[in-house]
């Protein structure tokens, strides 16, 4: 399958997700593009604070701050597009938002603020959105209106934005039904950062598909009650924005808003314990979670690379003390550190063991009971070090 086709997967399958959930979202941004080049950084302004944030491809770099995400490239030829799906908002109730990274040498440097802050601009853009996707009028909205008033030079420019954005929707409508026909075992694991699982007296009698889970009234909500897919893609979601966070801080990006993101990986536990070592030596040192990210950024390295190759569960979940539901996984942590962008200094391969922690949240909405879930991550050691 190309490059092309696993990304409209990818689109395909984060818009049936947010399908499922979107009666716990009354505000999410739906397949907005967002232009990035070499030289202009777009950032993204919300009525939240960002809880989490996954491209779904390495080609881009996310700097994350209290309410904004900042996006640039991280190669030189990064892939013409790339889904980002960005959850932010309360803890217990996110929004959860998709948008289209668009890599576009001619970014224009005015649009490079995309505004979410308020209520008002929200529902401005979705409906901006919905309108362009149902075949409408591709009228501006309001305050991009404003700003063009009187301006026939700027009319000219919004005429241009006008074909842009309707040639995008075009591109995003292909690719979809492209996806409606390919091969249904390419589409990678991608849940929301959480799951609601309403109780069976609030559904119909038949089980739901996708993260609806069939419960009795009176049932008490436990980590079996969520499909094991869900839980498993949400891991590796949550892994892979932990190597995300270790990239970044290794290559100086946003040092304080990196560690404050990745804090929220860890539950901001001050005391879960990330165990560290090299080929060099058999010693493994142990750190707090956050004396580890302050290390991460004092190394000397250009840039790093580190993913997780594979991922396994070695455990079933079980009750804690806590109240939370705990088990472990085991993963290969690949780790390559360059002096140059280009000059390999060290590289390693480390099995290492996680924690994970499940959170189970039960609310009630208008008499109706919502069940949700997130993950955490708890300690992680190591198991075995090669070079």
């Amino acid at each position: 399958m190309t490059k092309t086709l696993k990304l409209s997967a990818l689109l395909f399958l984060s818009l049936f997700l947010s399908g499922l959930c979107a009666h716990a979202q009354d505000l999410s941004i739906q397949g907005d593009t967002i232009r990035v080049s070499s030289s202009a950084y777009p950032m993204l302004k919300f009525m939240g604070e960002v809880r989490d944030y996954n491209t779904l491809c390495g080609d881009y770099k996310l700097v994350p701050g209290d309410n904004t995400i900042t996006i640039r490239p991280a190669t030189s030829k990064p892939v013409k597009v790339c889904l980002l799906i960005v959850s932010e908002g309360s803890k217990n109730s996110p929004r959860q938002h998709q948008f289209v990274i668009l890599y576009d040498k001619e970014t224009n440097p005015a649009k490079l603020i995309h505004d979410y802050s308020t209520k008002d601009l929200m529902e401005e853009r979705i409906a901006y959105l919905k309108n362009l996707k149902n075949g409408g009028s591709q009228a501006q909205s309001a305050s991009d209106s404003k700003n063009d008033a009187g301006d026939s030079k700027k009319e000219k420019k919004k005429k241009r934005h006008h074909k842009k954005d309707k040639n995008d929707s075009d591109s995003q409508q292909q690719a979809t039904e492209q996806t409606a026909k390919s091969d249904p075992s390419e589409h990678p694991d991608s849940s929301p950062s959480n799951i609601q699982t309403p109780t069976a007296s609030n559904t119909s009698s038949g089980s739901e598909s996708g993260s609806d889970a069939s419960t009795q009234q009176g049932d008490v909500f436990n980590v079996s009650d969520i499909p094991e897919e869900q839980i498993k893609g949400r891991v590796k979601q949550k892994i892979n924005a932990f190597y995300r966070v270790c990239e970044n801080l290794c290559e100086k990006v946003d040092v304080d808003g990196s560690i404050k993101y990745g804090m929220k990986l860890f539950d901001n536990n001050e005391d879960a314990i990330v165990a560290t070592s090299s080929s060099n030596s058999k010693d493994v040192k142990p750190q707090k979670i956050r004396q580890y990210f302050i290390h991460l950024s004092q190394l000397n390295y250009k840039r790093v690379e580190m993913t997780a190759s594979e991922i396994k569960f070695v455990s079933n979940f079980h009750k804690g003390p806590d109240g939370k539901w705990h088990a472990s996984a085991v993963i290969i942590q690949d780790f390559k550190g360059y002096k140059d962008y280009n000059i390999l200094a060290y590289k390693d391969q480390t099995t290492k063991t996680v924690d994970i922690i499940i959170s189970l949240i039960e609310e009630v909405r208008e008499g109706k009971t919502i069940r949700k879930f997130d993950i955490f991550l708890g300690n992680i050691s190591v198991t075995n070090v090669a070079s």
